[in-house]
This record gives C-alpha cells, structure tokens and sequence, in this order.
C-alpha cells in the first residue's frame, strides 16, 4: 500500500478526530505545518504543492481555505499535532499478509524495517519519491519556461526602446534647425534694442530736465511740511492741555462721587440703624404686651410664688388635649434674662407630659434646640380638685433630652404623670387644669 501524496496512508484502530485530518489530502497530518496568520494546519508535503504551484504561475502565496496571504517566515512545524498524530494506533502495513502487529503510529516505521514484508513496501516507497523528484522536475521545467518567456518580453521591451530612441533623434534634428529660426530672430530683436536703447537715451534726458523741476517742487513741499509741523504741535501742546483739563475733571467728578458714596453709606447706615430700633421698640412693646398678659402675679395665692422672679397662671380644658396633640400657653418671658418660652401639654402612651420650651426672639439667636444652659430651674405646681397638688421642678441645666426620638424633647425640657398619679389630682369641674408655673 503506497504512502498518500501529503500525509500517512495507514489502517488506523479507530476513528480519526477530524482536527488531524488534512484538508487538502484528507490523511492524518505527516509533519504538519501552520500558517500563523490564520491558524491552519497543512502536511508539511501538501504546504510544498501549494508553495510549488503558486510559484510556477506567478500567483501570490495564500491559505488555500481563507485565501489569506502568506508569509513564508512566519510558517511553524506543530509539534503538538505531530504527536496527537503519531500517538494515533495503526495495523502493519503488510497485515494483508498476515502480520498482526498493532501499536502506535511512531513505532510502525521501526516495525515495519523489521518486518520480513517490507520490500514491496520499501519499493513501493521509492516509487512514490521518485514520483515526486519527477514532479518537482517538470515544475522546474515549467518555471524555466516562465523565465523565457520573460526575457521575449524583456527583448521586445528593448526593440521598443530602440525605436523610442531613433525617433528622439528625429526630433533633436527638428529642434536644431527650430533653434536656428529662433538666433535669426534674436539678431533682429537685437537691432530693435539698439534703436530702442537711442530712443531711451532721448527719454532719459526729458526725465533730467523733470526731475529739476521736481527738485523745485520737492522744496516747496518740505516749506510747507515745516508750516504743518508747526500747525501739529501747537495742536499737540492744546490738546495736552485738554488732556489735563479733562484729568483734572475727572478726578474731581471721581471725588465727588466718593463722598456722594460716603454720605449714600451713612444714610443707609442710619436707616439701618433706625429700622434696628423699631423692631426692638416693636419687640419690647410685644414683651410687654405678653408680660401684662401672661405674667399674672398670683395675689392670694402661696408665698413661694409672690417670692418668684416670674410667675402665672394657666388654666386649659382638659377634654380639649387629644391624645399625640400639643396644647401650648400664651408666650412667657424670664425677666432675669429677657428669654421667652411656652408650655406644653399632652398625652402620649397613657401618660401626661409637661414641656418647657424656649422661643427664639429678635434679642435671642440662639436656634430652638437649648444648647444654652440656664442658671434657674423652672417650677410647675398643678392645683387638683382636692385641693392636692403635683410639684414639678425643671432642672434646666440637666434635663435637656437631645437624643430622643421626639422632636418635642429634643428641643424642650420635659416631665412626665402617669395617668394612675394625674387621676389622684382629681381635676376640677368642666376638666379644668390649674397650673401655677415659675422660675426660681
């Protein structure tokens, strides 16, 4: 059995896998090579045929499946197809007369030298490489062919060229004799500048005698150039006094304007001033105002409270508190310091709480959140029915809950009654509250 043109022609085991199959001789790869621009793998005998007949046609050297080009220096042997190739199980070549052997691709040959039927195989092999010597043969022969048929169109390229020559020398005879045409009448250009030179001669003294006249006129020019100059600087020197004017100008309208700014910022100043004043006249009238009304010294009522800095009396309908709503007290002020606060009542969760909280004024900037701490505790004495009474007293310096999840107390101080000890104060009739409130 004769070796296939590229690649091994065996009996193989079992299937072959299709990526170590040739495409151009459909046999197992035998010393396969790959094109690096586009990855495909060829017998190293069938890249040969290819290279062979793109040569003997003069073609460009592509990939015969994606017709991509070629370049020769960049085509590899794959070894790591040579060894899956290899590693493929094959029968002897002679197993037709009765050698049983089996093994691997790479020990065939080995077997094969061994074998007592190898002759037929080994002439066999000759035949095919003669073959092959033969082909590349004649594709020399058609290769030299090429080339004579270069060198014809190289002679006729010569022959073409000779021509071209002969016929430049005709023209270079018909320049020649054009050039002669041209000297004759250069010789009678020249009798032309001759006369042409007199008549220059003739011209040049008409333009002497203009350029005296010229000269005349030229001094009577710069006369007068002197008078403009004189002109120009008594213009120049009143302009600069202009200039100074304007300067002194100037600066006086930027003067009076300066002071016209001066005098705009004192108005505006005062203005502001006397706006400041009303709203503190306004903020005092409205403290005292909320002083007369709020601040209710207790007459018959206990000493502590006649003895208070500040103090009054607030009395709301109990059945108007809803449950999560605030009620709030007319507007306070502490005397000693002038800061204004409210009351607050309201229940939440079966409890009666009491809030103290601080109002911003014009005279206070401080934010309603109670960052500054007082030196007076605040005083709360609700008045039951029975005649019992609930004391509360404010710490202010101590009790400020700024972390609580009710913005109520993060911005007051606050107490709590339970609903069991507020009901021990038996309210009055109509749900009335009394509360007595001071600052100690």
């Amino acid at each position: 059995m004769a070796e296939a043109t590229g690649g091994y022609d065996y009996v193989f085991i079992s299937d072959i896998p299709e990526d170590l199959v040739c495409s151009l001789c459909h046999f197992p790869f035998k010393n396969p090579l790959q094109i690096e621009e586009c990855g495909h793998i060829f017998c190293s005998d069938c890249f040969e045929q290819t290279k062979d007949h793109a040569e003997t046609n003069s073609l460009e050297l592509c990939c015969p499946l994606d017709r991509q080009k070629i370049n020769v220096a960049r085509v590899f042997k794959d070894k790591y197809i040579e060894r899956k190739v290899l590693s493929l199980d094959v029968k002897c070549r002679n197993f037709d007369d009765d050698c049983t052997w089996t093994g691997e691709l790479r020990e065939a040959l080995d077997h094969e030298i061994e074998c007592g039927r190898n002759e037929i195989m080994v002439n066999e092999s000759f035949g095919f490489e003669l073959k092959q010597i033969l082909k590349r043969l004649e594709g020399i022969e058609v290769r030299l062919t090429s080339k004579d048929k270069q060198l014809d169109n190289q002679n006729q390229q010569i022959a073409s060229q000779q021509k071209l020559f002969y016929d430049l020398q005709k023209k270079n005879e018909f320049l020649n004799k054009k050039n002669e045409d041209i000297n004759q009448k250069l010789e009678n250009y020249e009798k032309q500048a001759v006369e042409t030179n007199n008549h220059i001669v003739y011209l040049k003294k008409q333009m002497e005698d203009q350029n005296k006249q010229f000269e005349c006129l030229k001094k009577l020019v710069r006369d007068d150039k002197k008078q403009i100059e004189n002109l120009n600087k008594q213009i120049n020197d009143q302009d600069k006094e202009i200039q100074s004017l304007k300067k002194q100008n100037k600066d006086k309208n930027t003067e009076a304007k300066n002071k016209n700014k001066v005098f705009e910022d004192k108005i505006k100043k005062i203005e502001d001033q006397s706006n400041e004043v009303q709203k503190q006249k306004d903020e005092i009238l409205r403290l005292q105002k909320s002083v007369n009304v709020n601040n209710m010294i207790l007459e018959n009522g206990d000493k502590d409270f006649l003895t208070a800095s500040s103090a009054f009396q607030w009395k709301f309908k109990l059945n108007k508190v809803r449950s999560g709503i605030p009620s709030f007290s007319p507007e306070f002020c502490n005397i000693i310091n002038g800061m204004r606060f409210q009351v607050c009542v309201q229940f939440q969760m079966k409890e009666f709480q009491i809030f103290l909280v601080r109002i911003k004024s014009v005279y206070d900037h401080a934010t309603n959140e109670l960052t500054t701490k007082m030196p007076h505790d605040f005083v709360v004495n609700i008045l039951g029915g029975n005649e019992k009474r609930k004391l509360l007293t404010f710490s202010l310096n101590s009790e400020c809950n700024a972390h609580s999840d009710d913005p109520m107390a993060r911005k007051s101080w606050y107490k709590v009654i339970s609903n069991n000890e507020f009901g021990s104060l038996t309210i009055g009739i109509g749900g009335d509250v009394h509360m007595y409130c001071f600052f100690q």
